[in-house]
C-alpha cells in the first residue's frame, strides 16, 4: 500500500517494507535526494524478522532558507472554549513581504529572537486585499495550539516583537483543481478535511472567496471538522 502525506505542499511518498515496522524511500530515491540542499533525517527501523536495526533515510522539505523581519502582535485572543488554542494577530513591518501572500494554504516561520526555535506556521486569514489603501494589508492572522515550548508565543502581550520569515509554500492549487478541465469539467462539489488548530488554512480558503461557492460560483462545499469536543472547535461564534 502507497500513502501521500501532504507537507506543506510537499508530497512524501511512504512504502511500507516487509518485515519492518517503519517507513522507508526505495534506495535510488534515497540518493537522489541526498544530493538536494533540503534538510535529510536518518531514522531507524528494527527489523522483526531478522531481529536487527538499520538506518533508513527520508527527505523532509523545509523550503528554502528564511529571511527574516519584524513584527509586531497585536491581538492574542482565546479562539476556542477550551482555551487550548489562540488566536494571534500579527502586524508586519515589511509590507512587501505581507503581499507574498497570495493562495490560502501558505506557511511562515516565527520566532521571538534567535535563541528561539522557529515555529511553522499556516496563515489563517484569507490573503490580503489589493487596495493600496487598506490598512490590513501587512497583517497576518494564526491559530496555535498551546503546547510545550510555545508559551513565548501563545502568552505573548499585544505589542511584543517577534521575527518573521518570508511567505513560504504554494499553497492550495485552488485555481488548477477547481477551473481547469484535467477532469473533463470544472469543480463543482467541494470537500473540506480539517482537525484541531488545522483548520487555520482551511478558514483561509473560506474566507477568501477562491472556492466559489454558493451565487458567486455556484459551486458547493462541505467541511469536515474533527475536535476531542465540542470546547475544543475555534471560531465558533456564540
Amino acid at each position: 500500500m502507497l500513502s501521500l502525506l501532504p507537507f506543506y505542499g510537499l508530497l512524501l511518498l511512504l512504502i511500507p517494507t516487509p518485515g519492518c515496522d517503519g517507513f522507508v524511500l526505495p534506495q535510488q530515491r534515497q540518493q537522489q535526494l541526498l544530493s538536494t540542499s533540503a534538510a535529510d533525517v536518518v531514522v531507524q527501523t528494527f527489523n522483526k524478522n531478522k531481529n536487527r536495526r538499520h538506518n533508513n533515510v527520508l527527505y523532509m522539505g523545509w523550503g528554502p532558507e528564511p529571511i527574516w523581519s519584524s513584527a509586531k502582535l497585536i491581538s492574542n485572543e482565546v479562539a476556542c472554549k477550551s482555551e487550548t488554542c489562540v488566536s494571534l494577530k500579527l502586524e508586519l513591518e515589511d509590507v512587501e513581504s505581507a503581499k507574498e501572500y497570495t493562495i490560502p494554504g501558505q506557511y511562515i516561520q516565527l520566532r521571538l529572537n534567535e535563541e528561539t526555535k522557529p515555529l511553522f506556521l499556516a496563515i489563517s486569514s484569507a490573503p490580503p486585499s489589493k487596495k493600496e489603501d487598506d490598512d490590513s494589508n501587512n497583517e497576518f492572522e494564526f491559530l496555535v495550539k498551546k503546547t510545550d515550548g510555545n508559551e513565548w508565543l501563545t502568552s505573548a502581550t499585544v505589542g511584543d516583537a517577534m521575527e518573521i520569515s518570508q511567505v513560504l509554500g504554494n499553497g492550495f492549487p485552488m485555481a488548477d483543481e477547481f477551473d481547469s478541465f484535467k477532469y473533463d469539467f470544472p469543480t463543482q462539489n467541494v470537500m473540506l478535511f480539517a482537525c484541531g488548530s488545522g483548520i487555520a488554512p482551511i478558514k483561509a480558503a473560506m474566507e477568501s472567496g477562491l472556492l466559489q461557492t454558493g451565487r458567486s460560483g455556484g459551486r458547493t462545499a462541505r467541511l469536515y471538522y474533527g475536535v476531542r469536543s465540542p470546547e475544543d472547535l475555534c471560531f465558533v461564534r456564540d
